[in-house]
């Protein structure tokens, strides 16, 4: 009966928790909390939320009612064959072993609590740390990161401490209850026996019945502490996973009819709600009511159009909000006003995945998978065949440097791309959205990362994708954007000059001209500049 519970139990118990797994894991992709918690806290909050749910299947499936079966049995029988006092005595045996488990257990939670709080912690710092250990290196801050590393280490080492002495204090408690309570009745039966109302064996009856009775009040003990404990890893993933996303389809979403591509932004007002979220805490349920604190508009009142075809570009100083035009015409969040338009279609109105697919989006900071890269290529179109890809790579100028690896596209890059160099993997992400082919194109800083070698061959295989198709381009560089139907130059969160490059230069004191003009003057101071190694 054993092997086929456990059998039946081992599916049903990792059918389970395989679901909510991944129904947790497509939940954590539609949140907004990578900017505000570690990946390795996460990881570690979802990974004891799984192993949860598995124990309280288990104790509800297989522990509670054949205990419960249990209990009631041996009382009936000391009842009705030794007598009610014994029974009486037995209850209140099991009351109180059941109330002192229940005060220590909630103490013991509040502990476990925050031993999974420096946990998450520890590893959330580790991952963390391993992720930049190039930089931790460069600033020779090893004994540093191991100071830090080691005081989160030490919190959890006394947290885990003090849970494993509250155990072994409730582990003794409940033995001392339990002796008392046989002893009571065995006192009691013995006393009956002494005045001749009871014979002698029932001393022996009791005593095997309370020893029957000691492994499933020890089971009871068991399961109180076990479930408190366990329902205490779900407290945070449920507070996690009842978190609502910022974005979400509407319910009488659209399906994206696609005319060509063209782009609208209108009146658009945005800003950044603060981080509802501290240090080693989770996001707090939001209801659609609730409104984020005030936050500095970083748009406001931006309106402009990229007809399609066209190609767009949108500079201006760090932080006035170039990088944010894109992640709203994705829909990664919503404008405070206006409206965001993609062929004359509110993307608000529109099924998320049908229009996100007609966007391909090159960004800032390029990360990898740490997979190879034929995979990290082909993500962007996962039925591309291998031909695609290297032609792709090849209008990407990155076919030559894979061919010399001697792995080629099967070369696994490491964590976040870091074997790779940031042009290399830049220019892994641009074959990504050229193979993805869409009819929007969104470079977002994308040649920063390259020489300028480099750079020439990109922008050419730029200027050749973006024929036909509608182009934004967010970029630092001028000179990148020269050919751009239309530049827009953004200062503080408004449009300060709109116009194509000539038209902009023809502007006496125009913002874009005197940037245009500042970094053609460090251009030329940069190619003129050699050492001096003449010796005097």
């Amino acid at each position: 009966f054993n092997e086929l519970r456990s059998t039946l139990f081992t599916r049903v118990s990792q059918n389970a928790s395989c679901d909510f797994s991944c129904h947790a894991f497509l939940h954590l992709h539609a949140l907004a909390l990578f900017h505000d918690k570690r990946a390795g806290e996460l990881s570690v909050l979802i990974s004891r939320g799984m192993k949860s749910v598995t124990a309280l299947l288990n104790v509800l499936l297989f522990q509670m009612v054949p205990t419960a079966l249990e209990f009631a049995l041996v009382l009936y029988l000391l009842g009705s064959k030794v007598g009610g006092p014994v029974a009486c005595i037995t209850s209140l045996t099991m009351a109180v072993y059941v109330a002192f488990t229940a005060a220590v257990t909630a103490r013991r939670t509040k502990i476990r609590k925050e031993m999974i709080a420096a946990e998450q912690q520890s590893v959330g710092l580790l991952v963390d740390s391993l992720a930049n250990a190039e930089a931790v290196r460069f600033f020779t801050a090893e004994k540093g990161e191991l100071s830090r590393f080691e005081a989160v280490q030490r919190r959890y080492a006394e947290k885990h401490v003090s849970v494993n002495q509250s155990l072994a204090f409730l582990n003794f408690g409940q033995q001392l209850i339990f002796n008392v309570g046989v002893l009571g009745s065995l006192a009691y039966t013995a006393s009956q026996v002494a005045a001749g109302l009871l014979p002698v064996g029932h001393i022996v009856l009791v005593s095997s019945l309370l020893l029957q009775l000691a492994v499933p009040l020890n089971f009871v003990g068991t399961i109180y502490r076990e479930t408190s404990l366990n329902l205490a890893d779900l407290e945070k993933l449920y507070e996690l996973m009842n978190h609502h996303p910022p974005i979400v389809n509407p319910p009488d979403a659209r399906p994206f009819v696609l005319k060509g591509g063209a782009v609208a932004f209108e009146n658009v007002r945005f800003a950044y709600p603060p981080s509802p979220l501290r240090p080693g805490s989770l996001p707090s349920k939001t209801g659609d009511d609730e409104k984020p604190e005030a936050s500095r508009m970083l748009l406001d009142d931006v309106s402009f159009s990229v007809d399609a075809g066209k190609k767009v570009a949108i500079v201006g100083p760090s932080g006035v909000g170039k990088s944010t035009l894109i992640k709203l015409l994705f829909r990664m969040f919503d404008p405070a006003s206006g409206t965001v338009r993609i062929d004359d279609q509110d993307v608000k109105e529109l099924d998320l995945h049908s229009f996100r697919r007609q966007i391909g989006v090159v960004p800032q900071d390029m990360v990898l998978f740490n997979d190879t890269i034929e995979f990290n290529i082909k993500y962007g179109c996962p039925s591309a065949t291998d031909e695609e890809m290297r032609a792709a790579a090849k209008q990407a100028e990155i076919d030559d440097v894979i061919m010399r690896m001697p792995q080629g596209y099967s070369t696994v890059v490491g964590e976040r791309g870091l074997k790779l160099s940031g042009g290399e993997r830049q220019r892994i992400g641009i074959a990504r959205c050229l193979l993805r082919n869409p009819a929007i194109a969104v470079f977002d800083e994308a040649t920063s990362a390259l020489d300028s070698h480099t750079e020439q061959k990109i922008l050419k295989a730029f200027r050749a994708m973006a024929r036909g198709r509608t182009t934004l381009v967010i970029a630092h560089r001028l000179s990148t954007i020269s050919d751009a139907d239309k530049i827009i130059y953004l200062k503080e969160g408004k449009i300060a000059e709109m116009g194509t490059h000539a038209e902009l230069l023809e502007k006496e004191r125009g913002l874009y001209r005197a940037l245009w003009e500042s970094q053609q003057h460090q251009e030329q101071e940069e190619a003129v500049s050699t050492p001096d190694l003449t010796l005097s």
